[in-house]
């Protein structure tokens, strides 16, 4: 029973540091808001923020060492997936999902991707446990909403830059 709750607990605590990322970037963002704010890989709130994404994401993978880049290349445009697999200092199928969620995030696509993640269990079970946040549907259903208190922020992240960023 325990082990149920700590890993409900765990689940809990990613999102809620996704919120507090996301929260921190609004607030951030909202002191900017008459002359605009383009948020960049020097600004410690999208480090915070990319961290914890990232967390969500990997949470409960089967494969960790290969990371999240096989489940999301499934509903990423081939030439995005493309641009990604031509990056020369991102080598690893781990840094390649993170570069796609610099671009989703530059993009203003993460929202998107995140209902295409809940509306194709299917897919995710071939990578996910069962136990894995992508497959607890009330709790995609609170990342979906966090996410989009992201759509008024505009992002200009490297990709390439993010390998001294996420470890």
């Amino acid at each position: 029973m325990s082990n149920t709750n700590d890993r409900l607990r765990l689940k809990d605590k990613i999102l809620s540091n996704v919120a507090k990322a996301i929260k921190a970037i609004q607030q951030y963002s909202y002191s900017y808001s008459e002359t605009g704010l383009i948020l960049s890989n020097t600004d410690w709130q999208c480090h915070k923020l990319c961290e914890n994404l990232d967390h969500a994401l990997l949470h409960g993978l089967r494969h960790i060492t290969n990371g999240y880049w096989r489940v999301v290349t499934e509903y990423t445009r081939k030439g995005t997936v493309k641009e990604i697999q031509r990056y020369n200092r991102v080598t690893t199928n781990l840094g390649r999902g993170r570069a796609w969620l610099y671009l989703a995030l530059n993009e203003c696509l993460l929202e998107s991707y995140i209902r295409c993640l809940m509306e194709d269990e299917k897919h995710i079970k071939k990578y996910y446990v069962k136990e894995a946040l992508l497959l607890d549907q009330q709790r995609m259903n609170v990342l979906l909403t966090l996410t989009s208190g992201l759509d008024f922020v505009t992002f200009q992240l490297d990709p390439v830059s993010l390998l001294n960023i996420l470890k």
